[in-house]
C-alpha cells in the first residue's frame, strides 16, 4: 500500500500524527506538573484517526487504480497518461511496453498513478 502512496500525503500524515503526539504528551505533561487531572484529549485523538484514515484511503486508492491500469493495459485497452502540459495515449497496439513500475517506450516513461484507463 505505501509503494502507491502519494509522497506528499505520506509526509504531511507523518508530520500531524508526530504533532497531534507531540502536543498530547506536552498537555499532559503540562497537567501532570500542575496537579490537575489529566483528561484524554479527544480532539487530538480524532485528528490522529482522521490523519491516518486519510493516508489510509490514498494509499488503497491509488493501489486499486494501479491494479486496474495494469489490468486494462494486458487487455489491450488504451490507457490516457497525463504530465504538467501533455496527455499521451499508451496501448500495447501504439509500441508501448510495460516496465517495472509504468509505461516506456523509446525515451518516455509514466508512472503507473499518472494514467487512467479510457472508457469504451
Amino acid at each position: 500500500m505505501f509503494e502507491y502512496m502519494n509522497p506528499g500525503i505520506l509526509l504531511v500524515g507523518t508530520l500531524s500524527i508526530i504533532g497531534t503526539i507531540l502536543v498530547m504528551i506536552l498537555t499532559s505533561g503540562k497537567a501532570y506538573h500542575d496537579n490537575k487531572e489529566v483528561k484524554p484529549p479527544y480532539m487530538m485523538i480524532f485528528l490522529l484517526v482522521i490523519s491516518v484514515g486519510m493516508m489510509i484511503e490514498d494509499g488503497l486508492s491509488n493501489k486499486e487504480k494501479v491494479l486496474n491500469n495494469i489490468k486494462s493495459f494486458k487487455e489491450n485497452k488504451t490507457l490516457r497518461c497525463n504530465t504538467l502540459g501533455s496527455t499521451y495515449i499508451v496501448s500495447k497496439e501504439e509500441g508501448w511496453s510495460r516496465h517495472k513500475d509504468g509505461f516506456t517506450k523509446n525515451d518516455l516513461f509514466f508512472k503507473l498513478e499518472f494514467c487512467e484507463a479510457e472508457e469504451e
